[in-house]
């Protein structure tokens, strides 16, 4: 929802032109999951290099995820294009396109982490961050109908184009290790806003990712803000406001709960795919509810799976709390799969549509 970017407007003749070289059978939702698919490959990939979250892969892995960024976000630009081109858009197409992009917003952060190499503590921040305002968006969606994607002429084509750019450029030229240098003295002892939350448990001096770090969270809040102000402008009367900004606290919890007392066992990677996955089970169900008109409940039961186990392993010996985290990422893989095909069966079937198929006399240019 909402307008163009600059960059939007410049790139729109390209995607439509990319568009038109699909052939008309080629449902909308295919085009989604082959972007989607990038998305998984990245992330498999450098799963395989580092299987840990914590260690550095190829410099020719940081080139293919840049390239497999590119391709995601090119076709998911183009699936609704598609849809309108073919005449077969759908509720079923939205709910698919955003739970996709939700879905890919792992992979997203794991690019990231190869590039910048964050500790645990620092890793988690940037990842609740990003899931939490991915939320907030669909949230907000839920109650003015609009999809916030930009803020002025920066938005979600600049950041998933400019991490893409910026993975490939460090790996063709300037290396992940640019990220770990020392900034000017000058700026070591500055008490910049956060630092102390953000970077409590760094004893050495302020680097390069830092401060890219610290800069993410400035602009995370910011958004943050104006999307609660543009719900409060919206909703008006306090109850409503008071109701809305109450389904904010259960993924909050979740981020609260991962950010504070997460055990840093020296591997995060399945207790970061575990809270990514459940975060991104409520919200395809907040997608789904906004798409229905229906009612979206402040506690997502859900979440407690997730909860019970970070605040047990952070009182308890963590030895393997790595295995209960791989037993919490299929548990959430499996409920994602089972939640998500439910309601998929019931819009196809409520408005006599296929996922992967277009109805034949849809078929027209």
């Amino acid at each position: 929802g909402g307008a163009y970017t600059a960059l939007d407007t410049l790139l729109n003749p390209f995607w439509e032109a990319c568009t038109q070289l699909l052939p008309l059978w080629l449902a909308p939702n295919l085009v989604t999951t082959i972007g989607g698919a990038f998305c998984l490959g990245a992330y498999c990939v450098t799963a395989w290099y580092d299987p840990t979250m914590t260690g550095r892969v190829p410099d020719w892995m940081l080139v293919v995820n840049g390239l497999c960024q590119v391709a995601y976000y090119t076709l998911d630009c183009m699936d609704g294009k598609q849809a309108r081109r073919t005449k077969s858009s759908s509720p079923l197409g939205q709910l698919f396109d955003h739970g996709v992009d939700s879905l890919g917003n792992i992979s997203h952060l794991s690019i990231c982490q190869c590039v910048v190499r964050y500790s645990t503590r620092q890793y988690l921040w940037m990842h609740i961050t990003l899931q939490l305002l991915f939320f907030q968006a669909q949230w907000e969606e839920y109650y003015t109908g609009v999809l916030p994607h930009a803020s002025g002429n920066f938005g979600v084509t600049e950041m998933l184009y400019g991490i893409a750019m910026w993975t490939i450029v460090t790996g063709l030229v300037f290396k992940s290790e640019l990220y770990a240098t020392q900034l000017p003295s000058a700026l070591q002892d500055v008490n910049l806003p956060l630092r102390s939350t953000v970077l409590a448990e760094r004893e050495e001096p302020l680097q390069v990712r830092d401060l890219l770090l610290l800069v993410w969270m400035y602009t995370v809040i910011a958004l943050s803000v104006q999307s609660l102000i543009r719900i409060a402008r919206k909703l008006k009367s306090v109850d409503k406001i008071a109701s809305a900004y109450s389904k904010l606290l259960t993924p909050t919890a979740a981020c609260v709960a991962a950010v504070w007392l997460l055990p840093d066992n020296g591997s995060i990677r399945y207790s970061s795919l575990s809270l990514g996955l459940c975060l991104c089970l409520i919200t395809i169900k907040q997608i789904v509810f906004s798409m229905a008109g229906m009612a979206y409940a402040m506690i997502q039961f859900d979440v407690v799976p997730f909860l019970v186990a970070t605040v047990v392993l952070s009182r308890t010996e963590t030895a393997h709390a790595k295995m209960v985290f791989q037993f919490l990422t299929l548990f959430y893989l499996f409920r994602l799969v089972q939640w998500t095909r439910s309601a998929i069966l019931q819009i196809c079937d409520k408005l006599n549509i296929q996922l992967f198929r277009i109805k034949y006399n849809a078929k027209q240019n």
